[in-house]
């Protein structure tokens, strides 16, 4: 399944010689056939954001996310939570999109914890919940998520979620931009 999966990258990329989406696809297949979860994380992206040839085509990318999400891989879980969120290739559905990234913060995916700190921070689906939303952001942020400390000095800089914290924001505003984050520049 490993060297199904990888053949299945190599003729997936846009800046090879030989890319192939028909060729990709079918690498991708016979590795999903042996439940090859990274595979059917790959090939999702590759109906999501075509490249190499492929066609755009968000239902079938969704429903490749949701095969590897239900079998544990933490990036389809975080994907797809996104995906119900918005609506795309998939009914939008904020509970469903909780759920999702409820299942990838089970599995310290600091990324899905920013997404699920928004939920809670403008009450997409749920009551809002400053003392989640921060959590989440904090979790993230401790585990040295750039999006969450850049999150979290907005919040104290703004003050609405939490009591305003002028050198709190500063330092996580510092922290994030030193991890790389531009905007926090």
């Amino acid at each position: 399944a490993d060297l199904f999966y990888g053949l299945g990258l190599f003729y997936a990329q846009d800046t090879m010689p030989l890319s192939d989406s028909h060729i990709a696809e079918k690498y991708f297949r016979q590795a999903i056939a042996e439940q090859h979860l990274d595979a059917m994380y790959a090939l999702a992206q590759c109906y999501l954001e075509p490249m190499a040839g492929f066609a755009q085509d968000e239902a079938q990318a969704s429903t490749y996310l949701l095969q590897a999400a239900n079998m544990g891989h933490v990036l389809a879980m975080h994907q797809l939570g996104n995906l119900y969120l918005i609506g795309r290739g998939i009914d939008k559905d904020e509970q469903h999109a909780r759920v999702w990234l409820e299942r990838a913060v089970a599995q310290q995916h600091t990324p899905a914890m920013n997404d699920l700190a928004e939920i809670y921070e403008y009450g997409w689906g749920v009551e809002i919940d400053p003392e989640r939303a921060l959590q989440l952001y904090q979790t993230a942020a401790d585990a040295l998520d750039a999006e969450a400390c850049y999150q979290l000095g907005r919040l104290y800089l703004e003050g609405n979620m939490c009591k305003r914290d002028y050198a709190q924001a500063r330092a996580w505003l510092k922290k994030s931009a030193g991890l790389g984050l531009l905007k926090a520049d």
